[in-house]
């Protein structure tokens, strides 16, 4: 598809280094001498958005090719070129000059931007032809702009790690500030340890930044306390994956989901009862969902990323819950059981409130303020006596204040 460049710029915040790179690379492309801005990131972390940003910025004259490789036409032999619109399977070669061709003749009306997304999905044929093509481009003015996740493969790796020709753009995670920006740009205003918050619920990974900011109010986005949830979207996806799995995986990424920190494998295995944990963590490790160490002593497990963790832990109904924070509180060491024997209790409990007080005042005796006001109102929350209870809130505010 041939079009000319059209702005798309609403609600982007952030990537002024990497956008640099690409103005820098697009000045020299267009005073004659070629490149390619590779931009790479996982999935969601705004490639496509930051590529049609740069387009944005280019000059109005600048013609635009634009294609989209697809995961199900992998496999079909010049797919990607036939979109460039070169319909040949003579070889990689042939294909590579009629490019150039094309091209050259694109060049009469202006700056040549040809962009090909999610370039990790592109046919072997035509990606031979095309790094062909670029790499025999001489004074021409073309730039070409490509978008894949890491590690796209050997093949490009010949074009992605050329310095002389290739510009290379890595899109990590926002940083709070980064955040908050976006934020106003949804109409939020968001304080800075609002914002910290939303940063650290999310890793700054893009797509669930944006997310959020989109399906929760401002309300729940400004809450002093609490959780934020998982994005819809990302929850049912998981649930779903997961639904589809062994029953002995889905016990184990429970346990995973309620430990909530990385555990070696066999302390997750008996939380969550599986006599077979190597099996049900191969399963779990197609997923994506969950990583481990395999190199490290007993073989740690842990979410890929925490909003994975949560959407887990969020479809577990109660008394599964329940009967797993039990089961860890049975397992773990004494130091880490206080916070699980909290979730697993129903209705109040005076004996563990009072252990919770105590912990609390040793808390602040040493300066742990924050851990002493979170003990409070756990304390508080377990106090059958509403004197009581009051009291220890009062002083977890206190603890909060200091």
């Amino acid at each position: 598809m041939v079009a000319v460049s059209s702005g798309f710029s609403v609600g982007f915040v952030g990537r002024e280094a990497e956008l640099a790179v690409a103005a820098t690379a697009a000045q020299a492309a267009a005073a004659g001498r070629p490149g390619v801005i590779w931009i790479e990131g996982v999935a969601g972390s705004g490639k496509t958005t930051f590529a049609r940003h740069v387009l944005a910025e280019l000059a109005q004259g600048a013609v635009t090719v634009r294609v989209q490789c697809e995961e199900v036409a992998k496999n079909v032999s010049y797919e990607l070129a036939a979109q460039l619109g070169v319909a040949s399977s003579d070889s990689p070669f042939a294909v590579a000059q009629r490019l150039l061709g094309r091209w050259s003749a694109l060049q009469e009306q202006g700056l040549v931007v040809v962009v090909v997304e999610d370039a990790h999905w592109a046919d072997a044929p035509s990606t031979l032809a095309l790094i062909t093509a670029v790499r025999r481009l001489d004074q021409d003015r073309v730039l070409v702009l490509v978008t894949s996740r890491p590690a796209a493969g050997p093949e490009w790796e010949r074009l992605s790690s050329d310095e002389e020709r290739c510009s290379r753009v890595t899109l990590g995670s926002f940083d709070a500030g980064e955040v908050s920006r976006l934020a106003a740009v949804h109409g939020v205003a968001l304080t800075m340890r609002e914002a910290t918050r939303l940063w650290s619920h999310t890793g700054g990974h893009p797509i669930w930044v944006r997310t959020l900011l989109a399906e929760l109010t401002p309300e729940e986005l400004k809450a002093p306390e609490g959780d934020l949830p998982a994005p819809r979207s990302l929850a049912s996806a998981v649930t779903a994956r997961l639904g589809a799995m062994p029953s002995d995986a889905r016990d184990l990424v429970a346990a995973l989901a309620v430990l909530s920190q990385r555990s070696p494998l066999t302390v997750a295995a008996r939380v969550a009862g599986v006599a077979a944990p190597l099996e049900a963590l191969e399963s779990l490790l197609s997923t994506g969902f969950v990583r481990w160490e395999s190199t490290q002593p007993g073989t740690p497990v842990e979410f890929a990323h925490p909003l994975y963790r949560l959407a887990v832990y969020e479809d577990l109904s109660p008394t599964r819950r329940r009967d797993l924070h039990r089961s860890a509180a049975r397992v773990l060491t004494p130091g880490s059981v206080l916070a699980h024997r909290v979730a697993a209790a129903e209705g109040t409990d005076d004996g563990l409130a009072d252990e919770l007080e105590a912990v609390a005042a040793s808390a602040r005796a040493v300066g742990a303020t924050g851990q002493a006001a979170r003990t409070l109102l756990w304390a508080s929350s377990l106090t059958q006596s509403s004197e009581r209870a009051e009291q220890r809130l009062l002083e977890a505010g206190l603890a909060y204040l200091d």
